[in-house]
């Protein structure tokens, strides 16, 4: 039996597959290579903000320190305010 021809619709045809499944796999790699792109911004982006929260953390626990400090500091001014005003009006009674 003789070898069969390929005649030139097939040989087109197989051309036809070959350019689509060549088109096909050029945008599945696009495709995902924006996928890769965009978890790579996002993870970034997470650590951008970690590293801001971390920082805002820590900025909240200096004004916390500072409050506490400056109501300590008032409160003994008062203290002081009021023993000098104690203070002096002993003496304005001797």
């Amino acid at each position: 039996m003789p070898a069969k021809k390929k005649s030139n619709s097939d040989d087109s045809a197989s051309e036809d597959y070959k350019k689509k499944r060549e088109r096909n796999n050029l945008a599945v790699k696009k495709c995902r290579e924006k996928t890769n792109e965009r978890a790579r911004e996002v993870k970034e982006r997470v650590k951008k903000l970690k590293d801001e929260n971390t920082k805002l953390e820590s900025d909240i626990e200096n004004l916390k320190n500072n409050v506490h400090y400056l109501k300590e500091l008032l409160l003994k001014k008062v203290s002081d305010e009021k023993e000098i005003a104690k203070i002096l009006a002993e003496e304005d009674s001797n």
